[in-house]
């Protein structure tokens, strides 16, 4: 500051010091603050995709459990009894 100056040219020289001090600290801020989300939705869309992984690999084996490995399950006992019938009466 200049020693010519009033004391309210100084004062306002303060506040303008202030307003562009305060907005290069909220800069600042602001850019470590979307850096460190940039860097959390990365870790959230890596997990994210692993988890849908095992999502479908879990639906895939309960697709498989209900329409194939029940169906035959109830087939072959079917065919059992089928056959335990059949050598009973032969019996």
């Amino acid at each position: 500051m200049w020693p010519h100056r009033s004391a309210r040219g100084q004062l306002l020289e303060r506040k303008l010091m202030l307003r562009l001090y305060t907005r290069l600290v909220h800069k600042i801020f602001f850019q470590e603050e979307f850096r460190y989300n940039a860097d959390t939705q990365h870790v959230l869309a890596k997990n994210g995709e692993a988890l849908l992984a095992a999502i479908n690999f879990f639906t895939s084996g309960i697709t498989t459990l209900c329409s194939k490995t029940m169906e035959d399950t109830l087939l072959t006992v079917k065919k059992y009894e089928t056959a335990r019938y059949v050598l009973s009466s032969i019996s």
